[in-house]
C-alpha cells in the first residue's frame, strides 16, 4: 500500500474540464469520491490510472506516475460494468491479471485460490460471468483487481447496478475484502450511504473541482458551502443575523425568531446556518430537553419519505423534519397540527 499525491491535477476532455485537484490520500485508507452525476469522479479515477493525459503531477508512495502508462502504475482497477471475459471461466478471469507478471504458475495458483477463498467463490470456479449474478460478478471483478497485489485500488460505482438488498450485502462484503488486504483504496461513488459507511474519509467534488475533502462527519455534519450542504441532505438552510456570541454559543435571528450554535462569531454578521431534518424532534407540547433550540411551528405538509415521513412546518420560516411513520401517527400530525420543533446547538453548522 501507498500513500497517493494529487497536485494541481487538471484534464480537459471535450467540454468537460477537471480542474486542479489537490488531494493525499493516506497509504492504507479508504477514501471515497462523492458527488453528484458529471462532477467528474470517474475521470479524476482514470487519470490516476493512467487512461488520460493530464497537467499537473501523481505521485504513488515516492514514484511520481505521471507520464507512466497504466500497466507500469500498479494499479487494480474495478470498473462499474465488470468488463469479465464471457468467454472465460471465474478462475480464467481472475488469473488473468497474472498472465503478464514475473510469478511462477505455483505462485499464481496460490493467489488465485486465496482470491477465489477470501471472495467466497469456492463452487464458481468453473462458470462463465453470464451465469453469475450481479453481486457475484461484481465479487469476481474485485478478486481479479486485487489478484496482482496492487498498491492502489481504483472502484468505480461498483455497486450502481444492483438492487438495495444485494447492494447492502455487497458493501460489507467489498469492505471485508479490502480490509484483508489493507491497499490504499479510491472509491467512487454518488451514494451517500456507501460514503458514509465506507469512507475512512471523503472527498466531495463537484463541476470537476474537489470542494471538500474530511470524515464522513465533517462532510455530513461541517459541509463547507451551501452546495454541498444540499448535496448532503441538509435541507435546512437559513438566513439570519448574529445577534450575540459568547462563551462559545452564537444566537442567530431568522425571522424574529432565535437559534443557538455553538461556534463564535462576530456580532451583526449575516450568515446562513443548516440543520439536518433527523436531527430535529417533534412534540405536541414544549418539553423541556437537553436540546438548547425550542421552535413553536404549524405542519404545512406531510409527505412520504421512504419508510419515513417528511413533516414541513411553518415557523417564520420553512423547516423540515424528518420522522417514522409511528412518530406521525402518536403525535397525530395533520396539516394545521401546531408542533415544538427541539433541536440542539451542536446539530446547527453555520456555513
Amino acid at each position: 500500500m501507498s500513500q497517493i499525491t494529487l497536485n494541481e491535477v487538471s484534464c480537459t476532455l471535450g467540454k468537460f474540464e477537471l480542474i486542479n485537484i489537490n488531494a493525499i490520500i493516506n497509504s492504507g485508507e479508504f477514501f471515497v469520491l462523492l458527488g453528484p452525476t458529471g462532477a467528474g469522479k470517474t475521470i479524476l479515477l482514470e487519470a490516476i490510472a493512467g487512461f488520460h493525459t493530464i497537467t499537473g503531477s501523481i505521485m504513488i508512495g515516492d514514484k511520481d506516475v505521471t507520464d507512466l502508462v497504466p500497466e507500469k502504475r500498479n494499479i487494480g482497477f474495478g470498473f462499474q460494468d465488470y468488463t469479465l471475459f464471457p468467454h472465460l471461466t471465474v478462475e480464467e478471469n481472475i488469473r488473468f491479471g497474472l498472465k503478464y507478471r514475473n510469478i511462477s504458475s505455483e505462485q499464481a495458483d496460490q493467489r488465485v485460490r486465496e482470491l477465489i477463498s477470501i471472495s467466497k467463490l469456492e463452487g464458481f470456479e468453473q462458470r462463465k460471468p453470464d451465469t453469475l449474478s450481479g453481486g457475484e460478478r461484481q465479487r469476481v471483478t474485485l478478486a481479479r483487481a486485487l489478484v496482482i497485489q496492487p498498491e492502489v485500488l481504483l472502484l468505480d460505482e461498483p455497486l450502481s447496478a444492483l438492487d438495495e438488498q444485494t447492494k447492502e450485502v455487497l458493501r460489507d462484503e467489498i469492505h471485508r475484502i479490502i480490509s484483508t488486504f489493507d491497499v490504499t483504496t479510491i472509491y467512487v461513488t454518488h451514494d451517500q450511504t456507501e460514503a458514509a459507511m465506507l469512507g475512512d474519509r471523503v472527498g466531495i467534488m463537484m463541476n470537476g473541482r474537489m470542494i471538500q475533502v474530511g470524515t464522513p462527519s465533517e462532510i455530513f455534519y461541517q459541509p463547507v458551502n451551501e452546495e454541498v450542504a444540499a448535496f448532503v441532505g441538509m435541507e435546512n438552510i437559513l438566513e439570519g443575523t448574529v445577534t450575540s456570541s459568547e462563551e462559545g454559543i452564537t444566537a442567530v435571528n431568522i425571522n424574529g425568531s432565535t437559534l443557538y450554535v455553538i461556534d463564535t462569531y462576530n456580532m451583526q454578521k449575516t450568515v446562513r446556518v443548516c440543520l439536518r431534518p433527523e436531527d430535529i424532534i417533534l412534540s405536541q407540547t414544549p418539553v423541556q430537553t437537553s436540546a438548547r433550540n425550542l421552535i413553536e411551528g404549524t405542519v404545512t405538509r406531510l409527505s412520504p419519505y421512504g419508510t419515513l415521513i417528511r413533516v414541513q412546518i411553518d415557523c417564520g420560516y420553512p423547516l423540515t423534519v424528518i420522522i417514522s411513520r409511528r412518530s406521525m401517527e402518536d403525535l397525530h400530525l395533520e396539516v394545521g397540527s401546531v408542533v415544538y420543533a427541539s433541536f440542539k446547538a451542536s446539530a446547527v453548522h453555520i456555513l
